[in-house]
Formats: structure tokens, sequence, C-alpha cells
């Protein structure tokens, strides 16, 4: 069985609006972000983070929680005994 990194980002109470900007993890080229319930989401750089563009929120199914998947994360991969 392949064991899968991630990190789960959860957001709640507002909409972070066009960009959801994380101070942390560094990405890597293998980085990938999607919004659970809408697909995958592009994203860039940041400083030593990212930023995710995100879709508006009426076009979302849900209004008041949303979770961000994101796999391929340098911080993550490079965390001893992470699973």
């Amino acid at each position: 069985m392949k064991c899968r990194r991630y990190l789960l980002v959860w957001a709640r109470l507002a909409w972070p609006g066009q960009t959801l900007r994380l101070g942390s993890p560094a990405p890597t080229e293998r980085t990938q972000v999607r919004l659970l319930g809408a697909g995958p989401l592009a994203w860039k750089p940041a400083g030593q983070g990212l930023a995710i563009e995100l879709p508006p929120l009426s076009a979302l199914p849900c209004r008041h929680a949303w979770v961000f998947p994101i796999t391929g994360l340098k911080s993550i991969e490079q965390t001893p005994g992470f699973h």
C-alpha cells in the first residue's frame, strides 16, 4: 500500500477571498492543491509558502467550511517519520 503524504488546510467562518496565502510549508515542483468538492486549484510560490487561487464563493457547494488537501510539500516530505 502506497503511503500518501499530505497537509489538510481547513478554513471556516470567512471565505479567504480570491487568494489563500500560507506562510508555510514550502511547495515543490510536485505540489498539488485541491478544494474538496471543487477539484484542483492553481497556486504559486509566495515567500516560504504558497498562494492558492480560489474560485468565487458562489461557485462552491458549501459556504461554511472548506478543506484544501495539499500534497508534494517540501517541509512535510523532509519530516523524519512522517507518514
